[in-house]
């Protein structure tokens, strides 16, 4: 019980199996709760800010992006990835290998980053002008908020899954 308690306070220590889970308990669950808030929001912003702060109409521009990125990203990895890992866990073969698979998503997550890095840019660090309405600060308070939280999701990704799901294919 006391490694189960560890495991949850640090996920980086769970199996792979129980860190894909995790991942999509965790981190798929906040995006597909937030990206609906935060897009209308960043389109109302947009909308009623934009003409004198254009700015605003780059940000809203940007967050599709990365909205649009991070659906079709989490649709392979829930469809794909994650059950070829849980599978591997299993000691199961799966049918084809997970380099490419693996690779794509690196190459999504270094995306989304540029993604995040420009959002924290038209934002300004995600501060908000001292006359703000309550959306626009909200919308930049959610905005750092899914900034935190899809590095941590891309870090248990890059840094601990994916290597423990290569380490598993080899195995098998």
């Amino acid at each position: 019980m006391a490694e189960k308690a560890a495991a949850s306070e640090n996920p980086a220590e769970l199996p792979p199996h129980e860190l894909a889970v995790y991942i999509v308990e965790k981190h798929h669950r906040f995006l597909y709760r937030e990206l609906p808030r935060l897009h209308a929001m960043a389109e109302r912003v947009a909308h009623v800010h934009g003409g004198h702060t254009p700015s605003l109409i780059e940000l809203f521009d940007v967050f599709t992006s990365i909205e649009e990125e991070l659906a079709s990203h989490m649709a392979k990895e829930e469809q794909v990835l994650f059950p070829a890992v849980i599978a591997l866990s299993r000691g199961e073969t799966v049918s084809a290998s997970l380099d490419g698979p693996i690779e794509c998503m690196i190459h999504e997550h270094e995306q989304v980053g540029e993604y995040l890095g420009r959002l924290r840019e038209l934002s300004d660090g995600f501060q908000p002008p001292a006359d703000a309405c309550n959306t626009y600060r909200a919308l930049f308070a959610g905005l750092r908020d899914l900034e935190e939280d899809v590095h941590r999701h891309i870090h248990l990704e890059n840094a601990v899954l994916f290597p423990a799901a290569e380490a598993l294919a080899k195995a098998v």
